[in-house]
């Protein structure tokens, strides 16, 4: 699938941080481009429950990425994206990996496969 052109406008363009889509928990309150802030959010979003329980905080990043059209590859089961410096900026976690792979299961939970 590729980047799209809608990555630009979402504020990733070829990656990086990016503003939470509407309709992500949280996504009106939290539009600064603060990458505290962001993180801090994201960090939320896993800690309680619902689709990101117990994963890592760049999962709904990336969620929210691919919502946008920003995914590298889509094969139409896993979500793969490659891992920027930006990225790693604001997840330092993340500063061995070169590629994230998500995947939605049926019940709606989105895991990192």
């Amino acid at each position: 699938m590729g980047v799209g052109a809608g990555c630009a406008v979402m504020g990733r363009a070829r990656a990086g941080p990016i503003a939470l889509h509407p309709a992500t928990t949280a996504g009106q309150a939290y539009r600064s481009h603060d990458m505290a802030t962001q993180r801090d959010v994201y960090e939320a979003m896993v800690r309680g429950p619902g689709k990101f329980e117990g994963c890592a905080s760049y999962v709904p990043f990336y969620w929210d990425a691919y919502l946008n059209g920003c995914a590298d590859d889509d094969d139409g089961k896993v979500l793969s994206f490659d891992v920027t410096e930006d990225d790693k900026v604001l997840f330092p976690e993340l500063k061995r990996r070169k590629r994230v792979k998500l995947v939605e299961t049926d019940d709606g939970f989105v895991c990192e496969v």
